[in-house]
């Protein structure tokens, strides 16, 4: 007998089986190729969900900021407009300060427009309803006064009756009766 075949014979037959072969390291990578691809999935999918609430959360908060401020105006509406007399008269206003000077509104205190092309009964159209919300801001509250001596041009300061609760800088409305 050779000297190689001696050694061979010779060798333990545990000694053969120490380690892992190629194919067994193969499979092991490809199971934790897909344990990660199952983790990422399951990360995914639990991002997108929790993308979906905060999102739903932040329009709830949105529209009860929105409808809080609504509210708060609405609560105010009318404050300042003491004489009910010219209630609902279409005022044809100036201001200086603003662009355009020359405007108009309706004096009352709350005006819901319907959005233009919108249908009344399904509420679906091309523009936005609108609230527009009359207020004073006068920290005094103001009672309506008269004019006292006729003007002799639109220049001319007014004189009237009582100048209680205004204050440099106001604005103010001026109708006439009749």
């Amino acid at each position: 007998m050779d000297k190689t075949n001696t050694m061979m014979a010779k060798r333990n037959p545990l000694s053969r089986s120490a380690g892992f072969s190629l194919i067994e390291l193969m499979v092991g990578v490809i199971i934790a190729i897909i344990g990660s691809i199952v983790i990422f999935q399951v990360f995914a999918v639990s991002e997108n969900y929790n993308r979906t609430s905060v999102a739903g959360s932040d329009a709830q908060q949105s529209g009860a900021m929105g409808l809080y401020s609504i509210e708060r105006d609405l609560r105010t509406a009318g404050f300042g407009i003491n004489d009910t007399t010219f209630l609902g008269c279409n005022v044809l206003a100036y201001n200086d300060v603003r662009t355009p000077t020359d405007f108009n509104f309706s004096l009352q205190p709350v005006l819901i427009t319907q959005g233009a092309g919108n249908d009344a009964t399904t509420g679906v159209g091309a523009a936005s309803d609108t609230i527009t919300i009359l207020y004073g801001n006068s920290s005094n509250g103001l009672a309506s006064v008269q004019q006292v001596q006729n003007m002799a041009s639109a220049t001319e300061d007014y004189k009237v009756s009582n100048r209680y609760g205004f204050q440099m800088g106001d604005l103010f409305v001026a109708a006439e009766g009749g």
